[in-house]
């Protein structure tokens, strides 16, 4: 049967090539298939020396960098207290980085494996801070608030410890502790925003005490510090830090406050000095009046009394106290601050 199909084929092009005028078109066609055909294995061993040189290199940086990635995500969840609050998952998913190190070593591409474990190390931190903020919000009492808002950020939770628990994929993880965290920081922020709002009051009350008994004059660089004090928790509220705007003005109103207390002091004190140096000359002049009537002096100069309107001293030039004055805004407003805005902060999306 080969016999026969060998002289078939012998005889189909014997024809062929008597056909000369198709012969002169189509033979390039075959010279070219001829030559690919040739060529194609030169092809296919460049490639396997680029995988060899270039590809191996390539995939030994891509490693590398993001190994470097993949430590500071770690350091970062360390950082936030996933050894407290995620002890286990955390040897996990580090036993899974030992395991994938030796294999960058061998020049094998992982950056898939080291992709899906940043995700876990961000995932990890990003619970952390979910953990610690959850603890912030019940011992402040916030929990108490917005009930409804706090149930449902206790559902969140739950969904990320069960896609932790379950070893989902690291971006998985990620997006469940991303929103869990969103909730949480919802209800810290609007919670301490009120508390916010109350201490800056108190400390305007205190600052219009101490400006009554001019401690602006008294105390002037101790006065200007504590209106630092007070702006710099301006500054924290307008930037949607209501816990640093809190702790900066409840500072200010205890600073205020003691001012108030250290210059009301010292002026009631130099008051009754006052007072009784006004009693001896009251006195004192009774007492002329009635040594002139027993016997009066006259009009002649006496050693050692000098005229009645000679001047003994340099006149003193005191300052306006209304000018020490350091006028504070009664109200402060934070921009962009609605619940909707808090949330997009809290997991970083930009308009």
């Amino acid at each position: 049967m080969k016999k026969y199909l060998l002289f078939a084929f012998m005889a189909m092009s014997l024809i062929f090539v008597s056909c000369k005028s198709t012969e002169q078109e189509e033979t390039p066609q075959d010279t070219t298939q001829q030559v690919t055909d040739q060529t194609e294995p030169d092809v296919t061993e460049e490639k396997q020396q680029q995988e060899e040189s270039g590809d191996t290199k390539s995939f030994t940086e891509t490693n590398s960098t993001l190994l470097e990635k993949v430590d500071e995500s770690r350091n970062a969840a360390i950082k936030s207290g996933a050894e407290t609050y995620y002890a286990e998952r955390l040897s996990i998913t580090d036993e899974m980085l030992r395991a994938i190190k030796e294999k960058a070593d061998d020049k094998t591409d992982c950056s898939a494996e080291l992709n899906d474990l940043n995700y876990r190390y961000l995932a990890l931190q990003k619970a952390s801070e979910t953990r610690s903020l959850k603890e912030k919000i019940e011992a402040n009492g916030f929990d108490k608030d917005n009930q409804i808002a706090y149930d449902a950020a206790e559902v969140l939770l739950s969904e990320l410890e069960k896609v932790i628990s379950e070893n989902a994929d690291g971006k998985t993880m990620y997006n469940a502790a991303e929103a869990s965290y969103a909730a949480y920081h919802t209800i810290f922020y609007n919670s301490f925003k009120k508390l916010a709002d109350s201490e800056r009051s108190a400390a305007i009350e205190q600052k219009k005490n101490a400006d009554s008994v001019k401690a602006g004059v008294a105390k002037k660089e101790q006065y200007k510090a504590i209106a630092e004090t007070l702006k710099k928790g301006d500054s924290c509220y307008v930037t949607k830090n209501p816990e640093g705007a809190y702790d900066n003005y409840k500072a200010a109103k205890e600073k205020y406050a003691a001012l108030y207390q250290e210059v009301a002091e010292k002026r009631a004190a130099a008051q009754k000095r006052i007072d009784e140096a006004k009693a001896k000359v009251q006195n004192i002049e009774n007492f002329a009046t009635e040594a002139d009537e027993i016997a009066p002096i006259g009009d002649e100069k006496i050693d050692g009394i000098e005229e009645k309107d000679a001047v003994l001293l340099e006149e003193d030039k005191f300052e306006n106290p209304e000018e020490s004055v350091i006028e504070i805004d009664e109200t402060v407003e934070s921009k962009n601050d609605s619940a909707v805005e808090v949330f997009k902060d809290a997991i970083g999306l930009e308009e």
